[in-house]
């Protein structure tokens, strides 16, 4: 078994990348059960809170020669199941990790709920010169709190146009595009968008995505086609199973679906196998980030590659120049996306019913 940095427990890496502390011992054991990303997540969580405890226990606050940058992950709530890595946050963390050690800064995790962050007298932004925070979904309370510090500020993975706060993130317009180009080169016209929360921004620009799709095929839009998670932050396959159930049930069932994440894609596989919906003869499916959900289902699933370990590294970048008395505030990088094909993707069915002929 690989040896943890002192002073750095199994619980504590746990903790950071919301998974149980059964699954960080088979990582550090190399177990096979434990797929790669999972296992570098774990090397580079012990790493940076290694260092940041150090960093910390030797500085009562921030100096010129150990410069930390405060990282959120927004992810993490008081009554969060830690069953499965956080791969959004787990992906970032290793390219804020990389690039804070090309410029000589320590990366210093928050490891409590973010609900907590509003107690200011924890002394966390005492210790940093910026921060970064992770997530699509950020509590309000949290961003006022924040920006209260004084300090700059860099948001990733989502964006919140008019607060003035610096972000970026994929380029999530032109990946629902890319998917509803490929389904329709594929000769569909029925495609449904399984999306996240309706009430973030992420969410309105992959379905601002979907929208530019069908229209520039001249697909009349189907509202009913078109699900979200509204008043929900749920983004597994438990949600993707509850709006895939819906759609297939319609009178006229979409001959193919588009997930806003790809977590979303194992309940879509899960409701089609209960409805004797064969994956990719009766239904094509597109996920969207590309993570190990994607690339080991059965069959592999044709999606968005997203790099959210360049989100951690261009964070950084625009972190460190926001500290520059000329810096401009509240730009959005987006980060390029594309589309991998596998094998959920086909051709519809020739009969005019789909599978409803079986």
């Amino acid at each position: 078994m690989a040896d943890l940095p002192s002073g750095v427990s199994q619980r504590d890496v746990a903790d950071l990348l919301g998974l149980s502390v059964s699954t960080v011992s088979r990582a550090l054991s190399d177990n096979d059960r434990v797929s790669d990303l999972t296992k570098r997540a774990v090397r580079d969580a012990a790493r940076t809170l290694a260092a940041s405890r150090t960093a910390v226990s030797r500085d009562t606050a921030v100096t010129p020669a150990r410069p930390m940058i405060g990282l959120i992950n927004s992810g993490l709530s008081n009554d969060r199941s830690p069953q499965s890595l956080d791969v959004n946050f787990a992906e970032v963390l290793s390219g804020v990790e990389q690039a804070c050690a090309r410029a000589g800064h320590i990366p210093y995790p928050w490891q409590e709920s973010w609900r907590l962050l509003t107690d200011e007298g924890n002394g966390f932004f005492s210790h940093v010169t910026g921060i970064i925070t992770v997530g699509g979904v950020i509590s309000p309370e949290v961003i006022d709190t924040v920006q209260r510090q004084g300090l700059p500020v860099v948001i990733v993975g989502a964006q919140y146009p008019g607060s003035g706060i610096t972000s970026v993130g994929s380029d999530n317009t032109t990946g629902t595009l890319l998917a509803v180009r490929h389904l329709v080169a594929q000769g569909h016209s029925k495609i449904a968008l399984i999306n996240g929360p309706g009430a973030t921004h992420t969410s309105h620009e992959k379905l601002a995505g979907y929208l530019l799709g069908l229209a520039e095929a001249g697909i009349p839009l189907q509202p009913e086609l078109i699900r979200s998670r509204d008043g929900e932050l749920s983004f597994d396959e438990t949600a993707g199973d509850a709006m895939a159930t819906q759609v297939l049930g319609l009178p006229e069932p979409p001959t193919a679906i588009i997930c806003a994440f790809d977590q979303f894609v194992t309940g879509v596989y899960r409701a089609a196998s209960r409805m004797g919906i064969a994956i990719p003869g009766d239904l094509s499916v597109v996920g969207f980030h590309d993570d190990d959900a994607a690339r080991f289902a059965i069959p592999p699933v044709t999606t968005i590659h997203v790099r959210r370990t360049q989100w951690g590294e261009t964070a950084v970048d625009l972190l460190l120049r926001l500290r520059e008395p000329s810096a401009i505030r509240g730009t959005h990088t987006l980060i390029p996306v594309h589309l991998v094909e596998r094998e959920s993707t086909g051709p519809p069915r020739a009969s005019p019913d789909g599978y409803r002929q079986q």
